[in-house]
């Protein structure tokens, strides 16, 4: 059984975004990952909605960018903007290509099923 240095439990937004950061700042670059994640195919399955409040990596994930909305009750109708922090969907197929694209580069990434696939001996695993 092959030993790893980093073991990310679980491929999907948060391992992904997680084994995506290690790679592009450089901290797989002598490291072996392990990402397990039992899935066969990653394609579009959700969408992920929040308010950008600080910069991040996936601007080119970005499916739908709102800059001002509009709050109804009765009677009532407030409109808002947020050009400063705009409400934003990443599209989790977008998503899913460009982060494995990247990881793909990296031969010392490796993803399984299953925990059983690997030595649990000596690891460091989020």
């Amino acid at each position: 059984m092959r030993e790893f240095d980093y073991v990310i439990i679980g491929g999907g937004c948060a391992g992904l975004s997680l084994a995506y950061e290690l790679e592009i700042h450089e901290k797989l670059k002598d490291k072996t990952l392990a990402i397990i994640e039992p899935r066969d195919e990653y394609k579009r399955d959700k969408t992920w909605s929040f308010w950008k409040v600080t910069s991040h990596n996936f601007d080119d994930c970005v499916k739908k960018n709102w800059e001002n909305f509009s709050i109804n009750i009765p009677k009532k109708t407030n409109y808002l903007e947020c050009k400063s922090s705009p409400y934003q969907s990443i599209d989790s197929g977008l998503f899913y290509e460009k982060i494995n694209n990247k990881l793909n580069e990296n031969k010392n990434i490796s993803y399984f099923k299953d925990v059983s696939e690997i030595s649990l001996k000596k690891f460091f695993y989020f």
